[in-house]
C-alpha cells in the first residue's frame, strides 16, 4: 500500500465519518466469483440450471416459469436444489468479495468526531490493532479475537459499516480508483452509475429467486408434513 499520496478517495457515512480507499482491480473482484463457482463445481453442487430434452433432441435449460408449468416433480426439486445452490453461492461470493475489498482498500477510517484509526496491516509483523475501546465491546459481547490481521480488520470494518448500499458504494469507489488518470471525471462518475445499477439489479434478481425458492420449499415441507391447506 505505498500509494497513498497518489490515487485515494474516500466514501462518506450517513454520521459524517470517512472512510479512505484505494484502488482494487476490477479483475481482481471478478476472479472471486470464478474461484467460488470452481469451488461449488468441484462440490457438484447446481449451480447451472437443470435442462431438459425435446423430442426433437435439443436441449434446453428449465426456468421458472417453464419448470413450474410442464416440469415433473423430479424436475422442479432439481429446480429447487438449483435455487438454494445459487443461494448459497451468491452468499459465500458475497462474503469473499467483501472480504477481500475491506481489507485491501480501506487505509484509514475517520470517526464523526474526527478521530483517525489507521487500518493498514503490518506486513512484516503480520499485526493489525483495531481501537481498544472497540475490541473492549466485542470482547464482551462474546468475540473470539482472531489470529488472522486480516480477519480482525474485516471484522471491524463489517460492524461499523452499516447497510447495503455503503457496502455497494465502498465497492465502486475502490474499483473506480484504477480509473483516475485513464479516462476523464465524467468518464468515471458514468462507470460509477453504471456499476450501481448493475449491483442493484443483480441483487434484486438473486432476492427475488431466493424468495421463490424459500416459498416452494416451504410450500413443499408443508405439504410433507401435512400442515398444508
Amino acid at each position: 500500500m505505498s500509494n497513498k499520496s497518489s490515487i485515494q478517495d474516500f466514501v462518506v457515512f450517513p454520521n459524517g465519518a470517512k472512510l479512505y480507499l484505494l484502488p482494487i482491480s476490477e479483475a481482481d473482484v471478478q476472479g472471486i466469483a470464478l474461484k467460488v463457482r470452481a469451488e461449488f463445481e468441484v462440490q457438484d453442487k447446481p449451480i447451472s440450471p437443470p435442462t431438459y430434452t425435446t423430442d426433437a433432441d435439443e436441449l434446453f435449460e428449465w426456468d421458472a416459469e417453464s419448470v413450474e408449468k410442464d416440469g415433473s416433480e423430479e424436475d422442479k426439486q432439481k429446480w429447487l436444489d438449483h435455487q438454494l445452490a445459487i443461494n448459497e453461492f451468491n452468499q459465500a461470493q458475497e462474503y469473499r468479495t467483501m472480504f477481500f475489498v475491506l481489507t485491501e482498500s480501506p487505509y484509514k477510517f475517520v470517526s464523526s468526531r474526527g478521530n483517525e484509526i489507521d487500518l493498514t496491516i503490518d506486513e512484516i509483523e503480520g499485526q493489525w490493532q483495531p481501537p481498544e475501546f472497540w475490541l473492549k465491546n466485542q470482547v464482551k459481547s462474546g468475540y473470539i479475537l482472531p489470529t488472522d490481521p486480516y480477519q480482525l480488520k474485516y471484522d471491524f470494518l463489517n460492524s461499523i459499516i452499516k447497510g447495503v448500499e455503503l457496502k455497494r458504494e465502498i465497492i465502486t469507489k475502490a474499483i473506480a480508483l484504477n480509473l483516475r488518470g485513464i479516462v476523464s471525471d465524467e468518464g468515471i462518475a458514468k462507470y460509477e452509475a453504471t456499476f450501481r445499477r448493475a449491483m442493484e439489479v443483480s441483487a434484486k434478481e438473486t432476492e427475488q429467486k431466493i424468495t421463490i425458492a424459500l416459498e416452494k420449499f416451504n410450500a413443499m415441507v408443508e405439504i410433507g408434513t401435512g400442515e398444508g391447506g
